[in-house]
C-alpha cells in the first residue's frame, strides 16, 4: 500500500514538473495541479470502500484520514479554483498564478505526507495513558447526564456572550458586561464548555436508540434546532453548521451515516448559511432581523447561487491562498523560522491559570497583517496560517515531515478511541470533540492543545455519571476494522 502511494505520487509530480517548460504556469496547469491533489484527497474514502467488511454498505467517514482529505480538499481545490476566477481574493495582490500552484502542491504533499504516517501506523498504541475506556455511562444515570451537559453548555454561552465573545468580529459593537480577561486561566477552556449542549443532543438521540422513547428523538431535534438558532446571529459560518457536522459523525461511528443527513447538511451551509451570514456580515450595518427580512426577499424566487453568493463562499474557504502567501514571501521577505514556532509544544500544555504570564503561541492578526492578508489598520481580524502554512513558515518544503508526524499521531489517537471496536458513549463524544479540533486546520500547537481541552473537560463532566465495566469479551484490537463498527456502545 505504500509502495503504491509513492509510485502515484512521483507519477503525479512527474506529469505536472514536464508540463512547465511547455505551457508554463498557467491557470490550466493550477487547475490541472487541483485535480490530481483532488485524487489524492479521494484516496482515503476509495481505500475505505474496498476494504470495508461484508455486509456494511456505508463508508466511515469519521476517521482522521478522511477526514483530512475532505477537508483539505474544500481549502486547496475549491480555493484554487476561486482564486482563479476571482482575483479580489488575491488580496495582498502578490499572489500569482505561480504562487497557488506551489501551494497546491504543498498541500498535496503534506496530505500525502500525513496518509503515509497514518497508514504506516500499525495497530497497536505503547502509550503509558489510562484506559477510559474501562468505565461505561451507568443507565439509570444517562438522563441525568443529559441535564447536566446542557446545563453546563447554556453556562458556558452564557458566559461567552456577557464577555462579548458571542458575536464575530464586524457583526455587531456588542459592549460584554465584563472583560474575557477577568476569566483569568480558564478562559481557554470556555468554548469546550459550551460544546457539551451540543454534546447533550447527542446522548437524548443515545438514549432514543437505545429505549425507542420518541420522548428522547423529539428532545434530542429540539437541541439541535436550539444550537443552530443560537448560533446564527453570532456570525459564524462553522458555527451554525456545526450541530449538523457532529450529528454526522455520530451517526458514521454507529455506521449509520444517512445520505439525506449529509445532502442536508451540504445544502443548508451552501444555500443558505454562507450566503445568509456573508449579508449579515457585509458592512451594511444590518440588524439580524433586517438581514432576514432582506435575504427572504431576495431568495423570494429560489436560493440560487448568483455571484455574490460564490464570492462570499470562497473567501471563507480560501485556504489555499494563505498558504500561497506564505510560500510567496517566505523566506524572500520574512525568514524561515526553523521550528521556533513548534517551541510553544514545551509550554502550550500549560494551564494559564497555573502560568499566568504563559505567552500566545502566535499573534494571528498580526501575522494576517505582516503577510497582507488584511488592511494595515485592521487590528481586530485574525487569519490562522493553518498547520500547513506554519510548516513551511518554519521548514519550507521540508515541512512535509510535521505532516508525516501529525499522520503518526492521528492514528494513534484513533487507536486509543477504538482499539476495542465500538467505543462507549463517553469515548464518543470525545472523539466528535477531537476529530473537530483536526478539522478547523489550526497551527499544530493548538491543534494539540485543544484535542486535550476538550477531552479533559469531557471526562470532568461525565466522571460523577460513569461506572467500571466488565473487560471480559471484548474484540482484540487487531481484529477491529479500521472505520466499520457495530454500534456506539452504552
Amino acid at each position: 500500500m505504500l509502495f503504491f502511494l509513492f509510485i502515484y505520487l512521483s507519477a503525479l509530480i512527474f506529469l505536472a514538473i514536464m508540463a512547465i517548460p511547455f505551457a508554463g504556469i498557467n491557470e490550466q496547469l493550477v487547475l490541472y495541479s487541483t485535480g490530481l491533489f483532488t485524487l489524492v484527497g479521494c484516496y482515503p474514502l476509495v481505500r475505505q470502500f474496498f476494504n470495508r467488511q461484508k455486509g456494511h454498505t456505508s463508508l466511515a467517514i469519521h476517521t482522521p484520514d478522511v477526514v483530512l482529505g475532505l477537508i483539505m480538499i474544500v481549502y486547496t481545490t475549491y480555493g484554487a479554483y476561486m482564486l482563479m476566477e476571482y482575483p479580489l481574493l488575491r488580496t495582498n495582490g502578490t499572489i500569482n498564478n505561480e504562487s497557488v500552484y506551489k501551494a497546491v502542491w504543498f498541500n498535496s504533499l503534506c496530505l500525502m505526507g500525513f496518509l503515509i504516517g497514518y497508514y504506516q501506523t500499525k495497530k497497536g498504541t505503547s502509550w503509558k495513558i489510562p484506559y477510559i475506556d474501562i468505565y461505561k455511562v451507568k443507565v439509570n444515570e444517562t438522563p441525568s447526564m443529559l441535564m447536566s451537559l446542557l446545563l453546563f453548555g447554556l453556562a458556558g454561552k452564557t458566559i461567552i456572550i456577557l464577555s462579548g465573545n458571542y458575536y464575530h468580529v464586524g457583526v455587531t459593537s456588542f459592549v460584554p458586561s465584563f472583560p474575557y480577561s477577568t476569566l483569568g486561566g480558564f478562559s481557554s477552556f470556555l468554548p469546550y464548555f459550551s460544546l457539551m449542549s451540543l454534546f447533550s443532543g447527542l446522548v437524548a438521540y443515545n438514549l432514543y436508540r437505545r429505549s425507542g422513547l420518541q420522548f428522547w428523538l423529539v428532545v434530542s431535534i429540539l437541541i439541535f434546532i436550539f444550537e443552530v438558532v443560537f448560533e446564527l446571529p453570532s456570525g459564524s459560518k462553522e458555527k451554525v453548521i456545526k450541530p449538523l457536522v457532529f450529528l454526522g459523525i455520530y451517526f458514521s461511528i454507529q455506521n449509520s451515516l444517512p445520505l439525506k443527513t449529509g445532502l442536508i447538511t451540504f445544502f443548508f451551509a451552501v444555500f443558505f448559511v454562507f450566503p445568509f451570514i456573508n449579508l449579515y456580515r457585509s458592512g451594511q450595518n444590518l440588524s439580524f432581523t433586517e438581514t432576514a427580512d432582506t435575504f427572504l426577499a431576495d431568495k423570494a424566487d429560489g436560493f440560487a447561487y448568483d455571484d455574490e453568493d460564490n464570492f462570499a463562499l470562497a473567501r471563507r474557504l480560501n485556504g489555499v491562498g494563505v498558504v500561497a502567501s506564505v510560500i510567496d514571501q517566505t523566506p524572500e521577505k520574512f525568514g524561515y523560522r526553523y521550528g521556533t514556532d513548534y517551541l510553544a509544544l514545551s509550554y502550550v500544555f500549560i494551564p494559564r491559570f497555573i502560568w499566568t504570564g504563559k505567552p500566545a503561541v502566535m499573534d494571528h492578526n498580526g501575522f494576517a497583517r505582516q503577510y497582507g492578508l488584511i488592511a494595515p489598520t485592521d487590528f481586530r481580524t485574525s487569519v490562522s496560517p493553518y498547520w500547513q502554512g506554519e510548516a513551511y513558515m518554519n521548514f519550507g518544503w521540508f515541512g512535509v515531515i510535521v505532516a508525516f508526524l501529525l499522520g503518526v499521531f492521528m492514528k494513534k489517537v484513533y487507536l486509543w478511541f477504538f482499539r476495542f471496536g465500538p467505543p462507549t458513549l463517553m469515548l464518543s463524544l470525545m472523539y466528535i470533540g477531537v476529530l473537530y479540533i483536526l478539522s478547523r486546520q489550526s497551527q499544530l500547537p493548538m491543534t494539540l492543545l485543544g484535542m486535550l481541552q476538550v477531552v479533559l473537560v469531557t471526562s470532568f463532566l461525565l466522571l460523577p455519571f460513569v461506572s467500571r465495566r466488565s473487560l471480559k469479551n471484548r474484540p482484540h484490537q487487531n481484529k477491529v476494522t479500521e472505520g466499520h463498527h457495530s454500534a456506539v456502545s452504552k
